[in-house]
């Protein structure tokens, strides 16, 4: 494929997207980060992190706010800080994996754009979160244990998403043309 070829891609999938935004959701380790960041730079489209903004707001680490406040007043700040963006802000998102569980924030996501769940086995979640301790949800005695209970509860609110894209294996590079592929495929009404 061409550059002019590629350009007229991404300029379609803006066109489609008409001012709505990307949003990803997913469990911890699906790469939601990493591939929002790589997709908002290709859609030459402001990139936000839900955890980051969060971390600026309180000037602490999620972690932190974890540690000192707990869960539910951490669901509270970050259910502030994702409206508030999702009002505010136009772009390619990516959000905690606990955000979309709460039906207020899944509401507005819908109102906001195109929601993404980046799908993932278990155990290359496993494999990708097993020597990281910034995950509060998974800093247990066991956190493979920890990781798949967040995925069975989590994954039937994730299947309401508007698309699904696995990233299990694959590049960043492959994941990003094949996630390119269905935003085509969603926004032309395939």
């Amino acid at each position: 494929m061409t550059d002019t070829e590629e350009n007229q891609r991404l300029q379609k999938i803006n066109a489609g997207l008409n001012g709505r935004s990307v949003i990803f959701i997913g469990m911890p380790g699906a790469g939601k980060s990493t591939i929002a960041r790589k997709l908002a730079g290709k859609l030459g489209l402001p990139f936000y992190d839900s955890d980051k903004e969060i971390e600026e707001a309180a000037q602490i680490s999620v972690t932190r706010i974890f540690e000192l406040y707990g869960e539910p007043h951490f669901r509270e700040f970050e259910k502030k800080i994702i409206l508030k963006l999702l009002s505010e802000k136009t772009g390619v998102f990516a959000t905690g994996g606990g955000a979309y569980m709460n039906e207020e924030i899944r509401d507005a996501m819908r109102h906001a754009g195109v929601t993404v769940w980046l799908k993932v086995k278990p155990e290359t979640l496993h494999e990708r979160t097993a020597r990281k301790d910034h995950r509060p949800l998974l800093n247990t005695g066991n956190p493979r244990a920890a990781l798949e209970k967040l995925f069975a509860e989590r994954n039937p609110v994730y299947a309401q998403s508007d698309l699904v894209a696995l990233n299990d294996e694959t590049s960043l590079d492959k994941a990003c043309e094949n996630l390119i592929l269905t935003l085509e495929e969603y926004l032309s009404g395939e």
